[in-house]
């Protein structure tokens, strides 16, 4: 009996020092791909280009299209023909992301691409798309809703549980978002959602507001504390965030709201809903964003946005 707990104890001992070591080496491995990840951002920057940041998921990156013509794509082409000097509109995009992993990066994405425009039409995918989430912020701590969320979150902190839990998926899509996840990128929720992430962000809609106020809030003080400016843009057709909470963000911060539900509305008419937009009428085809390219193009001259009328 006493040899059985001397090898149980010595076993346990082993165990814990190995995850140690993993733990470390897992951390030391994200370190090295995150500066060799931001290398590679900062060594594909036109050092000529004046560039803009565009923060969003699939309806900025282009889902089902090229990404040239995205509304990324087609605003770069038209500000570089108006201001006859090179302009770079930077999307480190990640189709289903939330505004926390998009805040959890801000200060990289600045300091990596130092951009003279911030713009930001973000938080449609909040209330299922939890990986990284801080709504734990927002939430009562005697919440029981919430005690396997921010749980699982607290040992997300832990690389070898978060490569562990992702493990469960298949191997090829786990070597891939594993090393994605090391190298500092936003980590997938997977699609079709989970039921229970579903339900959780129906039951907490209020909070995910809160949560979507605070963390673009944040985004938009620290652009300007590095001397970007900064512009809101509602969806095209989601009605999360609502469109009045744009409104009231926007004011408060006083930033220019583009207001995409708006202008887009009619196009989503019978007969020319198809020609603007896929078959969800909530991602736009390359005529959709055309639109929105060319408001914001009017807006950021208009507005000298990228402080660049006095070189023209």
């Amino acid at each position: 009996m006493r040899r059985l707990a001397t090898t149980l104890k010595w076993t346990v001992f082993a165990l814990v020092v190995g995850l140690v070591l993993l733990e470390g080496v897992l951390r030391l491995a994200g370190a090295y791909l995150t500066r060799k990840f931001d290398a590679s951002q900062k060594s594909a920057q036109q050092p000529d280009c004046v560039t803009i940041l565009a923060l969003g998921e699939s309806t900025t990156g282009g889902v089902w299209l090229e990404s040239s013509q995205s509304y990324p794509g087609q605003l770069q082409r038209l500000l570089t023909q108006r201001y006859g000097r090179p302009i770079c509109v930077r999307v480190p995009m990640h189709v289903g992301q939330n505004t926390t992993q998009m805040y959890n990066r801000f200060d990289r994405y600045m300091s990596t691409l130092q951009p003279r425009l911030v713009i930001l039409m973000c938080g449609a995918n909040n209330t299922w798309s939890l990986e990284e989430s801080n709504i734990g912020w927002f939430l009562d701590v005697t919440d029981p809703d919430a005690v396997g969320l921010r749980l699982r979150l607290t040992l997300d902190h832990f690389r070898v549980f978060k490569v562990a839990r992702m493990a469960k998926y298949d191997l090829d899509a786990w070597r891939q978002e594993a090393r994605e996840d090391l190298a500092g990128t936003p980590q997938y929720t997977r699609w079709p959602a989970p039921d229970e992430n579903i339900q959780f962000g129906g039951r907490k809609r209020a909070a995910f507001l809160e949560l979507w106020r605070y963390e673009v809030g944040h985004m938009i003080d620290r652009a300007r504390a590095r001397g970007a400016a900064a512009i809101l843009m509602t969806y095209p057709n989601y009605d999360f965030p609502p469109a009045s909470d744009f409104e009231a963000l926007a004011a408060a911060k006083h930033v220019p709201l583009v207001r995409n539900d708006l202008m887009l509305k009619p196009l989503l008419a019978p007969g020319l809903a198809d020609r603007y937009f896929f078959h969800d009428h909530a991602h736009p085809k390359a005529e959709g964003y055309a639109v929105i390219a060319a408001e914001l193009a009017r807006l950021i001259e208009e507005q000298d946005l990228l402080r660049l009328r006095s070189s023209r």
